[in-house]
C-alpha cells in the first residue's frame, strides 16, 4: 500500500500539473484569439474612459438614450479624427523620407569623421544599410499597414463600446445588490472595476494632457508631423516605462535633422520634464493608492502580454494583469500568495485590511 503522506503528495503534484497544463492551454487559446481579445479589450478601455462623461450627462438630467448617443458620437468623431491624422501624417512621412535620408547620411558622415579624428574606425557605420532610404520607406509602409489593419475593426469596436456604455450605467447598482447576497466574487469584481477605471481614466486624460503639451512644444519648434508624434505620445502612455522612450525617439530625431542638436536637446528635455510631472507628480495624486503592482511585475507583464497578444499586448499589459490578479489570484486562498508577491510591500497590508473590512 502507498503511505497516506505519499498519496497526498502525489495528489498535490498531479493537481499542480493539471493547473500548469490548464494555464498553458489557456495561453495558447489566447494567442490564437489575440485579434478578437485585443478588440474587446480596447473597447473596454474606451468604454471605461468615457463612462465618467456618460454618468455626468445622466446626473445632469439628460435621458440615458440621449446621453449614450452623445457619448457615442464623441467617440466616433474622436476615432475619425485620429484615423485622419495618422493616415495623412504617415503618407507625408513616407513621401519625406528620402529628404531625411540625405540629412541622416550627412549626420552619419559628421559623426564618423569625428570618431576617425579620435582614432576610432567607423567605416562600418558609414557603409551600413540600416539607414538607407529603401529600408526606412519599407519600415514606414509596414507601420502604416499595421495601423490600418488595427483600425479596420473599429466598427465592431464602436458597437461594443456602445453596449458597454449602456451596461455601465446599471453596473454599480448590480454590484451593490449582488454584494448584499453575501457572495465573495462581487467584491473582487467591484475592486477590479475600481482599479481598472482609476488606471484607464487617469492614463487616458493624463496621456492626452501630455500629448497636447508636447504637440504644442513641437509646433513651436517647427518639428514636422507634430500631431502624429502627439498621437504616438498618447498611445505610448499606456505602456509604462518603455512607452515613454519609444514616444520621444522619432520627434527628437526629426528635431535633430531639422534644427540641429539644440532643438533635439530641447525636445528631449521637454519630453522628460512633462513625463516626469505627469507620471511622478500628477498621476500619484490623482490615482491615490496606485496600481498595487510592483515595477518588476509591470515590466514582466509587458513582455508576457506582448508575446500572448502581439504588439497590442504591450498596450493592454497593465489592465490584463490587473484582471488576472483580481479575478483569478485574489479569489483563492491557494493563489492569494502569488497576488501578494505581485504587489509592493506597503500594499499587502493595506489590501489585507480592506479585505477584512469588506468581510466585516
Amino acid at each position: 500500500m502507498v503511505p497516506v503522506s505519499d498519496s497526498v503528495a502525489i495528489t498535490k503534484g498531479a493537481r499542480l500539473l493539471f493547473i500548469i497544463a490548464g494555464i498553458f492551454i489557456v495561453v495558447l487559446g489566447m494567442r490564437a484569439a489575440a485579434e478578437i481579445i485585443n478588440s474587446i479589450a480596447l473597447s473596454l478601455i474606451i468604454a471605461i474612459s468615457m463612462t465618467p462623461i456618460l454618468n455626468w450627462l445622466v446626473d445632469r438630467g439628460l435621458p440615458r438614450g440621449w446621453a449614450l448617443a452623445l457619448v457615442t458620437v464623441l467617440v466616433v468623431v474622436s476615432v475619425v479624427l485620429l484615423v485622419v491624422v495618422v493616415v495623412i501624417s504617415l503618407q507625408n512621412v513616407v513621401e519625406a523620407l528620402p529628404t531625411y535620408q540625405d540629412k541622416v547620411q550627412s549626420i552619419i558622415n559628421d559623426v564618423t569623421g569625428t570618431l576617425s579624428d579620435h582614432g576610432i574606425d567607423a567605416t562600418e557605420i558609414r557603409n551600413s544599410e540600416t539607414f538607407s532610404s529603401e529600408n526606412i520607406i519599407n519600415t514606414g509602409i509596414s507601420a502604416a499597414t499595421m495601423i490600418i489593419n488595427v483600425l479596420s475593426s473599429w466598427f465592431f469596436m464602436l458597437l461594443l463600446v456602445s453596449y458597454m456604455l449602456l451596461e455601465a450605467v446599471d453596473f454599480p447598482a448590480k454590484i451593490e445588490k449582488t454584494l448584499k447576497a453575501g457572495s465573495a466574487m462581487p467584491q473582487h469584481i467591484y475592486r477590479l472595476n475600481v482599479s481598472l477605471r482609476s488606471y484607464i481614466s487617469m492614463t487616458v486624460w493624463l496621456g492626452a494632457l501630455n500629448a497636447v503639451i508636447m504637440t504644442v512644444i513641437m509646433l513651436i519648434l517647427g518639428v514636422d508631423f507634430a500631431f502624429l508624434w502627439g498621437v504616438l505620445a498618447f498611445v505610448m502612455s499606456f505602456i509604462p516605462y518603455v512607452g515613454f522612450v519609444i514616444s520621444l525617439v522619432p520627434p527628437t530625431g526629426l528635431a535633430l535633422l531639422e534644427g540641429g542638436w539644440i532643438n533635439a536637446v530641447i525636445v528631449l528635455a521637454a519630453f522628460i520634464v512633462v513625463n516626469t510631472l505627469t507620471d511622478n507628480v500628477l498621476k500619484p495624486r490623482v490615482m491615490g493608492k496606485g496600481l498595487d503592482l510592483s515595477p518588476v511585475v509591470i515590466m514582466l507583464s509587458l513582455f508576457v502580454w506582448a508575446w500572448i497578444l502581439g504588439p497590442m499586448g504591450a498596450l493592454l499589459a497593465v489592465p490584463m494583469t490587473i484582471i488576472v490578479k483580481e479575478l483569478f489570484l485574489e479569489v483563492g486562498e491557494d493563489t492569494r500568495w502569488i497576488a501578494n508577491l505581485m504587489m509592493p510591500l506597503e500594499a499587502i497590508s493595506r489590501t489585507a485590511a480592506d479585505r477584512e473590512e469588506g468581510n466585516g
